[in-house]
């Protein structure tokens, strides 16, 4: 008798859990996590080359010393910051668009040691306004972004980047992937949490 009520109680709790699972299936385009996403418009961009940053009107695609303001109603560059020759840009990567203000992660790329900071744009006048330097620290600054009212960002390291050591010639790896962090930022831009 224990059996068949085990038996019985399984089944049932089958039962539920099949009819739960048909309640909460993936609607028809979404992915597995319940989203989905349609293209609307493609545009070509010149500097879409590391990443982009948008706002209401605009997208802002990034290069690695160049940012190029473009109208989503058409596509058209409207406006562009490009680092003059010799100027301080090296490797620019990615972009967010927060009050106004375009903040793009910068860093040394591919020269040792690693080193980042953020840059501050006026989205109105494409103007660069503030440097925030995060000096030597954990890797390169490659990703940034606005979630929560705080700013977070990655610190990427590599195993190999085919560069030959300063001192002698042999490969080494660019920071060791083990070490990449997610790291979120106080409001003086120093690691909050990692």
């Amino acid at each position: 008798m224990t059996n068949r009520i085990l038996l019985a109680a399984t089944a049932g709790v089958a039962l539920i859990a099949s009819a739960a699972l048909a309640q909460t299936e993936t609607p028809a385009g979404a992915n597995a996590n319940g989203y989905a996403s349609a293209t609307v418009q493609v545009w070509q961009a010149e500097y879409a080359n590391q990443g982009i940053g948008v706002d209401a009107e605009y997208f802002y695609a990034v290069d690695n010393e160049e940012i190029g303001k473009y109208s989503k109603a058409t596509g058209e560059m409207v406006d562009a910051w490009i680092d003059p020759e010799g100027g301080p840009a090296i490797h620019f990567d990615s972009a967010v668009v927060v009050d106004g203000l375009l903040y793009a992660s910068h860093s040394n790329y591919r020269t040792w040691p690693m080193t980042s900071s953020i840059e501050i744009f006026d989205t109105a006048t494409m103007e660069h306004v503030d440097t925030y330097s995060l000096g030597i620290y954990m890797g390169s600054l490659t990703w940034i972004d606005y979630h929560d009212g705080a700013f977070w960002g990655t610190f990427a390291n590599y195993d190999n980047t085919g560069r030959a050591a300063i001192d002698g010639g042999d490969v080494f790896p660019y920071g060791n992937k083990l070490n990449t962090q997610v790291v979120r930022f106080d409001e003086n831009w120093r690691v909050a949490e990692a």
